[in-house]
């Protein structure tokens, strides 16, 4: 993705990990981490948040996923946790934050809400996003399904909710705005 992004030009780009960011102590004014907090060692993150920003700065904290709402198919969701999650191995994620009981000694949470939309998209479409899911990876990785098994399930399960052509489906998830003390 890097070397893409950098292929693109308009920005500078750094690989590193969510807990040793590769970049100056207070030298940012905006850190946003999208669809990947579950991954990192919550602590240790915001530690590191905290020394990249600025007195003052943003760490935006979001989440999108799968909300299994679709105008044609009030059992999609239902489909999708009973039959295809059920059948995966669950990986470890740490939740975000729950803005009720948030407390940090570096930031202040200012502000959060749930974000959502409507993306169009086609059965095909769908069965690639659950096959790139971390559960159905570890699962093909793992040996218990092929890929071909897996789309044929996906194909077949979701045949009868989701006819052909394209479809629009929920996606959704929470966003919060931090801001460090300091």
């Amino acid at each position: 993705m890097v070397a893409e992004a950098a292929r693109l030009g308009g920005a500078l780009y750094a690989r590193g990990s969510a807990e040793a960011i590769p970049i100056r102590s207070e030298s940012i004014d905006l850190l946003a981490i999208g669809c990947a907090y579950h991954w990192c060692e919550p602590d240790a993150f915001l530690r590191e948040a905290a020394r990249v920003l600025r007195p003052g700065a943003w760490l935006i904290v979001y989440d999108n996923g799968f909300l299994g709402q679709t105008p044609r198919s009030s059992a999609l969701l239902d489909w999708v946790v009973s039959k295809h999650w059920a059948r995966l191995p669950r990986t470890p994620r740490h939740r975000l934050p729950e803005p009720a009981t948030f407390s940090h000694e570096s930031f202040s949470l200012v502000g959060n809400e749930f974000v959502e939309e409507w993306v169009p998209m086609s059965r095909d479409g769908l069965v690639t996003y659950f096959t790139t899911q971390s559960g159905a990876v570890a699962a093909i990785e793992n040996g218990q399904f092929s890929l071909e098994e897996m789309e044929e399930f996906l194909h077949q399960g979701l045949g009868e909710l989701l006819p052909s052509g394209i479809d629009e489906i929920r996606f959704g998830g929470p966003v919060l705005y931090l801001r460090r003390g300091g």
